[in-house]
């Protein structure tokens, strides 16, 4: 794709990305917490799931595709609908079933779930490639068919566990209150990784968002070790009592993924002609500046993908909210300040001093609100690395 294709590709898939985690109404993570306090079956989550999926994913298309779907290059309204359709109906399926996923502590389905639609798109992708040259329109029918594979194979996982499926609406208005707050977060904090994107689109062009998309993309691929994490801390944290420890040892873990992503950052900052030409392609050579200014926030970024899951799945998804949207604000204003000057480069500084104000502000927040200590959040222990390495081993066995 030309980098302006790929500009588009960022900014549908990120917006679907979004108004999915909206217009699921955090369910995901609500589901998951209730089923991890057995406040709620998963046969029970898996009816209300259903029950309300097609209304919701019908609303959250239309969001969507009056957002972006009469302008999107290489497509008739027609067709727009479909794939938006396509793609916004089975995210939302696959969310609701990770969340039963992640409430039984099934980090395999889960993390099998997550990998799906990337080796969709990657398969189609290089098929393409090798015949025809790979074009917009194919890139979003394979994104959308690949979340359309993966919601298929996380609905038979789903019912073939579950013994009886029930819908439970009465403490619902609960599940929501639980669920939106979480989804607000995580919507605010994905919009974080790409806000200078739209910024960068505004003052520029689709080619210059395609341009720092492709950084973007590199450094989110780098860091699916510490979501993958997160997600896996949060099916536990959703599972245990408040008063387990679950606290201070996800602290620690937080600290080594801190230091573990520095080291991490320096190396990709390094490497960074390879890595993009790589990935990316040499088209994209323009992108290397971007991702080594974005290699500089690896280790704070890993460690908020952390600490938020921990504290969510304790029953705390408020934790944070005010401080998410200080960061945002912060990169919202240097992204306006700094792209019309300084273009993807100023986007990439707006979104690093984004994420440092994120994780300053969730260790401050920590201590005040839970007692942990800073030293547990900034410092790691040796001993504490073997500890995590053979929880997250058992967790995968």
């Amino acid at each position: 794709m030309s980098p302006a294709e790929f500009g588009w590709f960022g900014i549908i898939t990120t917006t679907i990305g979004i108004a999915g985690m909206l217009g699921s109404l955090g369910l995901r993570q609500a589901f998951a917490y209730e089923i991890g306090q057995h406040y709620r079956s998963s046969g029970e989550a898996a009816g209300t799931a259903l029950a309300v999926w097609l209304p919701l994913a019908a609303a959250t298309t239309a969001v969507v595709y009056l957002l972006y779907g009469r302008e999107l290059p290489r497509f008739s309204p027609p067709e727009a609908a479909a794939m938006i359709m396509l793609g916004v109906s089975t995210l939302l399926l696959l969310m609701f079933c990770q969340g039963i996923f992640l409430g039984r502590g099934d980090i395999r389905a889960y993390t099998i779930s997550e990998t799906i639609p990337r080796l969709v798109l990657m398969a189609v992708v290089i098929l393409c490639a090798a015949f025809i040259v790979i074009d917009l329109q194919v890139a979003l029918w394979a994104f959308s068919g690949g979340t359309a594979v993966a919601a298929v194979y996380s609905v038979y996982v789903v019912l073939q566990d579950t013994d009886k499926i029930a819908t439970r609406f009465r403490r619902f208005s609960v599940t929501v209150r639980y669920g939106l707050i979480s989804a607000v977060n995580a919507s605010l904090v994905a919009l974080s990784a790409r806000l200078s994107m739209f910024v960068i689109e505004h003052y520029s062009d689709a080619a210059a968002a395609g341009t720092f998309y492709a950084a973007a993309r590199v450094n989110e691929t780098i860091l699916e070790a510490a979501t993958v994490v997160g997600m896996v801390l949060f099916s536990n944290a959703a599972r245990q009592n408040k008063h387990s420890g679950t606290f201070t040892r996800n602290a620690k873990i937080a600290s080594w993924m801190l230091w573990l992503f520095f080291v991490l950052g320096g190396v990709v900052a390094l490497a960074a002609p390879l890595v993009i030409t790589a990935l990316v392609g040499s088209d994209y050579a323009a992108a290397v500046p971007a991702l080594q200014i974005l290699a500089l926030s690896f280790g704070p970024t890993a460690a908020t993908r952390v600490i938020y899951p921990t504290l969510s799945g304790s029953g705390a998804p408020h934790f944070g909210t005010p401080i998410i949207i200080f960061s945002l604000v912060v990169n919202t204003v240097l992204a306006m300040v700094m792209v019309p000057t300084m273009g993807i480069n100023g986007g990439a500084i707006a979104m690093v001093v984004g994420q440092f104000v994120l994780f300053f502000g969730y260790v401050i927040a920590c201590r005040t609100n839970f007692g942990i200590n800073i030293r547990d959040l900034l410092l790691p222990r040796r001993k504490d690395v073997q500890r995590m390495f053979v929880y997250l081993s058992r967790k995968y066995r």
